[in-house]
């Protein structure tokens, strides 16, 4: 292996002009025994940087060492010096975190899984370079092959996809042992070289430079081993990627497909309205998709200004969360995943927005954050820190940040790009909702609806298949006497804290009556019973314990009661909620796409935003007049799937009604609401005119005016009762 049998190019380099794949990175890895690299921060991005390219020489017996940075002030720093290790150790948990948690789909998480493996193996060796204030920022390659040649480069490229694919203008300058003169080489490739020795050695004084533990070298190679892959496995991944970087030009990850025409006008009035509004496009149209697209040509337009800008995309769950992150990997720009524990993400973002300030090369990147890390006050503190004009917020699921602290303690901070996404940014009778989101995003700005979505073949047609319920005499009394407490108190004008919590209470309980009503389960096991197990198939399931004739006990949670049918019929189930792990969760979504398993049964985990097309049934088990719910449920299953390639959906959902006739305000109460929410299934189903005469019927028993009770309810966006006022939490980070 030697540099002198490749056609590396000569002094002075510009990646506008030469390929830095083929030319520069390949041949040097290809042949190196010994390579140096300096990175800036300890985070994702920079770690990906460095490793890009290693994987090109993984078979290669080659040695390397890497120089991490980390700004820290002069406390810790002193801190440091006199051995205390408290926050070495942070900075290690976080690295061996970013290795962990990496999986092999993505150019990003390969490369942190090939560091993984090279810390395992004893081939990298790793030390932490911390300044006082400052940042270890030198971008130097420092190449030796097996003849001892030498090969250093200075400039400011890195070893990222958008660098080697020409996405980035990169120059600078290659010396080497055998061409460059004397001169040239004693001027600036040997000092360069000598830095890093010094650096490395500890013997730079504006630097404190610490190994690795030899504890966290053991967890590491621990997580290696855990992973069951063999180098050749990882060897064969690295190459595909690498053939698909070589064979293609650089394009924008999640931006490669065509922005359909809804999504084009939807950018277009954001844009108009001075970059701030809400687009309501429902559930499946692609919110996600077009955002991506924004942020990927705000980045482009940063970059090629060279002035800084920070991203914040803030979702709801965990779950969530990975699906952007991952799909914003692919724009080149560094990615902050914050959630969890703030030791994964606290000091890498710290660097980044510090790195803001870099005049030469100011930093871009875009962080990703559940709604409850987004309220801490350490997460508060940095992201109120970047000044407006470099900032753009994006929230999605915008309706969680439609509560009155959201506006009050300011949590969402100024931006001079803000967007909201939600298919139902407030639902009927949510004026207080509205006015507050309003305030922060703007207004709506565009609107696309399931019809529209459906006619334009964006989301699949279904049939709606209602059927009718009804509560036992013992639900039945309970409801009563839960809706005569609830009558009774919002009939009060101010409510004590006890008066509060009754109320709230009586709602939750109400709602579980309607959620777990014993018909519902003779339903179900009758239908498992009949009926072969159907791939692709998602339940809905109440959250809480089950009710029994109306009165909680100490008993299973629904969804365990639910499952243990399934179980009976012998329908392989899993469930997904949200004290599941990611890895957990995952797991269960790939069993269904794969048949490995029958169906999934969710409470609401899987309400907003994620992905699972392959679903062609849906059951409503769990009674809700909530408009986003239904709203979320109905657009999970009619996403268009490329594997099942389905031609429609089927929408099961259990009416509940009362179980005879009294007269009670109540009972017509329920039943309207129910019918709503049945209506706006069944208007847009394939089989309305099927439908319609049931639930025309089911008015008439109840003496109900179909047309203006329920239909003109709706189309004039009426107000209904929310019998599931308490089942969001706006917090959640599961």
């Amino acid at each position: 292996m030697s540099f002198l049998d490749s056609d590396l190019p000569s002094g002075y380099y510009n990646s506008d002009k030469l390929n830095l794949f083929d030319r520069l990175v390949s041949p040097l890895l290809q042949n190196s025994v010994e390579y140096l690299r300096s990175v800036a921060y300890l985070k994702e991005s920079y770690l990906v940087d460095a490793a890009q390219a290693m994987g090109l020489s993984i078979s290669n017996d080659c040695r390397y060492k890497f120089l991490i940075g980390s700004p820290l002030g002069s406390v810790e720093l002193e801190a440091l010096d006199e051995a205390s290790r408290g926050d070495v150790q942070s900075l290690e948990a976080n690295l061996r975190a970013i290795m962990a948690r990496a999986e092999m789909v993505s150019y990003p998480g390969a490369h942190l899984i090939l560091l993984q493996y090279l810390v395992a193996s004893g081939r990298l060796e790793i030390k932490l370079s911390l300044r006082e204030d400052g940042i270890h920022h030198s971008k130097i390659r420092i190449c030796k092959d097996s003849q001892s040649n030498v090969v250093v480069t200075i400039g400011s490229d890195n070893d990222s996809r958008a660098a080697l694919s020409g996405g980035n203008q990169e120059t600078g300058i290659l010396f080497t042992s055998w061409r460059s003169s004397e001169q040239d080489w004693n001027d600036s490739a040997q000092p360069a070289i000598d830095d890093f020795e010094e650096e490395w050695l500890g013997g730079n004084p504006k630097s404190l430079v610490l190994s690795l533990s030899d504890q966290v070298k053991h967890q590491i190679a621990a997580d290696w081993q855990e992973r069951n892959l063999s180098e050749a496995d990882l060897d064969a991944k690295l190459k595909e990627l690498y053939r698909d970087l070589k064979n293609r030009k650089s394009k924008p990850g999640g931006t490669e497909k065509k922005l359909r025409d809804h999504q084009k006008r939807a950018i277009k009035a954001w844009i108009d309205r001075g970059h701030k509004g809400i687009i309501a496009h429902c559930t499946g149209a692609g919110k996600t998709f077009t955002t991506i697209h924004v942020i990927d040509q705000i980045l482009k337009q940063a970059g090629q200004e060279n002035r800084p800008f920070v991203c914040v995309v803030a979702v709801p769950y965990i779950i969530l969360a990975e699906q952007w992150a991952e799909q914003l990997d692919g724009l080149g720009a560094p990615v902050h995943r914050c959630w969890r524990s703030s030791s994964s993400w606290l000091l890498s973002l710290s660097g980044s927005i510090i790195g803001l300030r870099n005049q030469d090369s100011p930093e871009r990147f875009v962080v990703v954050v559940v709604n409850s890390t987004l309220r801490r006050p350490e997460f508060q503190s940095l992201i109120h820190s970047v000044p407006r004009k470099m900032l753009m917020f994006v929230g999605d699921e915008v309706h969680r940040h439609g509560v009155e602290s959201y506006a009050t303690d300011r949590i969402i901070p100024p931006a001079d790009y803000v967007l909201g996404l939600s298919a139902t940014p407030w639902s009927r009778g949510e004026g207080e909702r509205e006015e507050v989101l309003k305030g922060i995003y703007g207004d709506v700005v565009d609107t696309y609806s399931l019809d529209d979505a459906i006619d334009d073949d964006i989301l699949c047609p279904y049939y709606y298949r209602p059927t009718t319920v009804s509560l036992n005499a013992g639900e039945a009394d309970e409801y009563a006497a839960k809706s005569k407490d609830i009558a009774a108190l919002e009939n009060k004008v101010v409510l004590t804290k006890r008066e509060q919590e009754i109320l709230n209470n009586s709602y939750r309980i109400r709602a579980s009556i309607l959620a777990s009503c014993e018909e519902k389960f003779v339903w179900l096991d009758d239908h498992l019973n009949k009926s072969a197990p159907v791939p692709y198939s998602l339940f809905y399931s109440g959250p809480g314990n089950r009710l029994i004739n109306g009165t909680e006990n100490s008993g299973e949670r629904l969804i365990d009661q639910f499952s243990s049918l399934f179980d009976s019929r012998g329908w392989r189930v899993s469930k997904v909620t949200a004290e599941d792990s990611s890895a957990t969760r995952n797991s269960n979504l790939k069993a269904l796409s794969t048949k490995a398993i029958n169906c999934i049964l969710a409470i609401r985990i899987l309400d907003e935003g994620f992905d699972m097309p392959a679903c062609q049934n849906a059951y409503i088990l769990a009674s809700t007049n909530n408009e986003r719910q239904f709203v979320q449920r109905r657009g999970r299953v009619l996403r268009q799937s490329p594997e099942t390639k389905k031609l429609h959906a089927n929408i099961f959902d259990l009416l509940v009604l009362p179980d005879i006739k009294t007269g009670h305000t109540w009972q017509k109460t329920l039943v309207t609401n129910e019918l709503i929410r049945a209506y706006e299934f069944a208007a847009s189903s394939l089989n309305w005119s099927e439908t319609s005469d049931l639930l025309i019927s089911v008015a008439t028993d109840w003496d109900i005016d179909f047309q203006t009770e329920v239909i003109d309810v709706v189309r004039n966006d009426g107000l209904i009762s929310d019998e599931w006022r308490l089942d969001v939490n706006e917090f959640d980070e599961a």
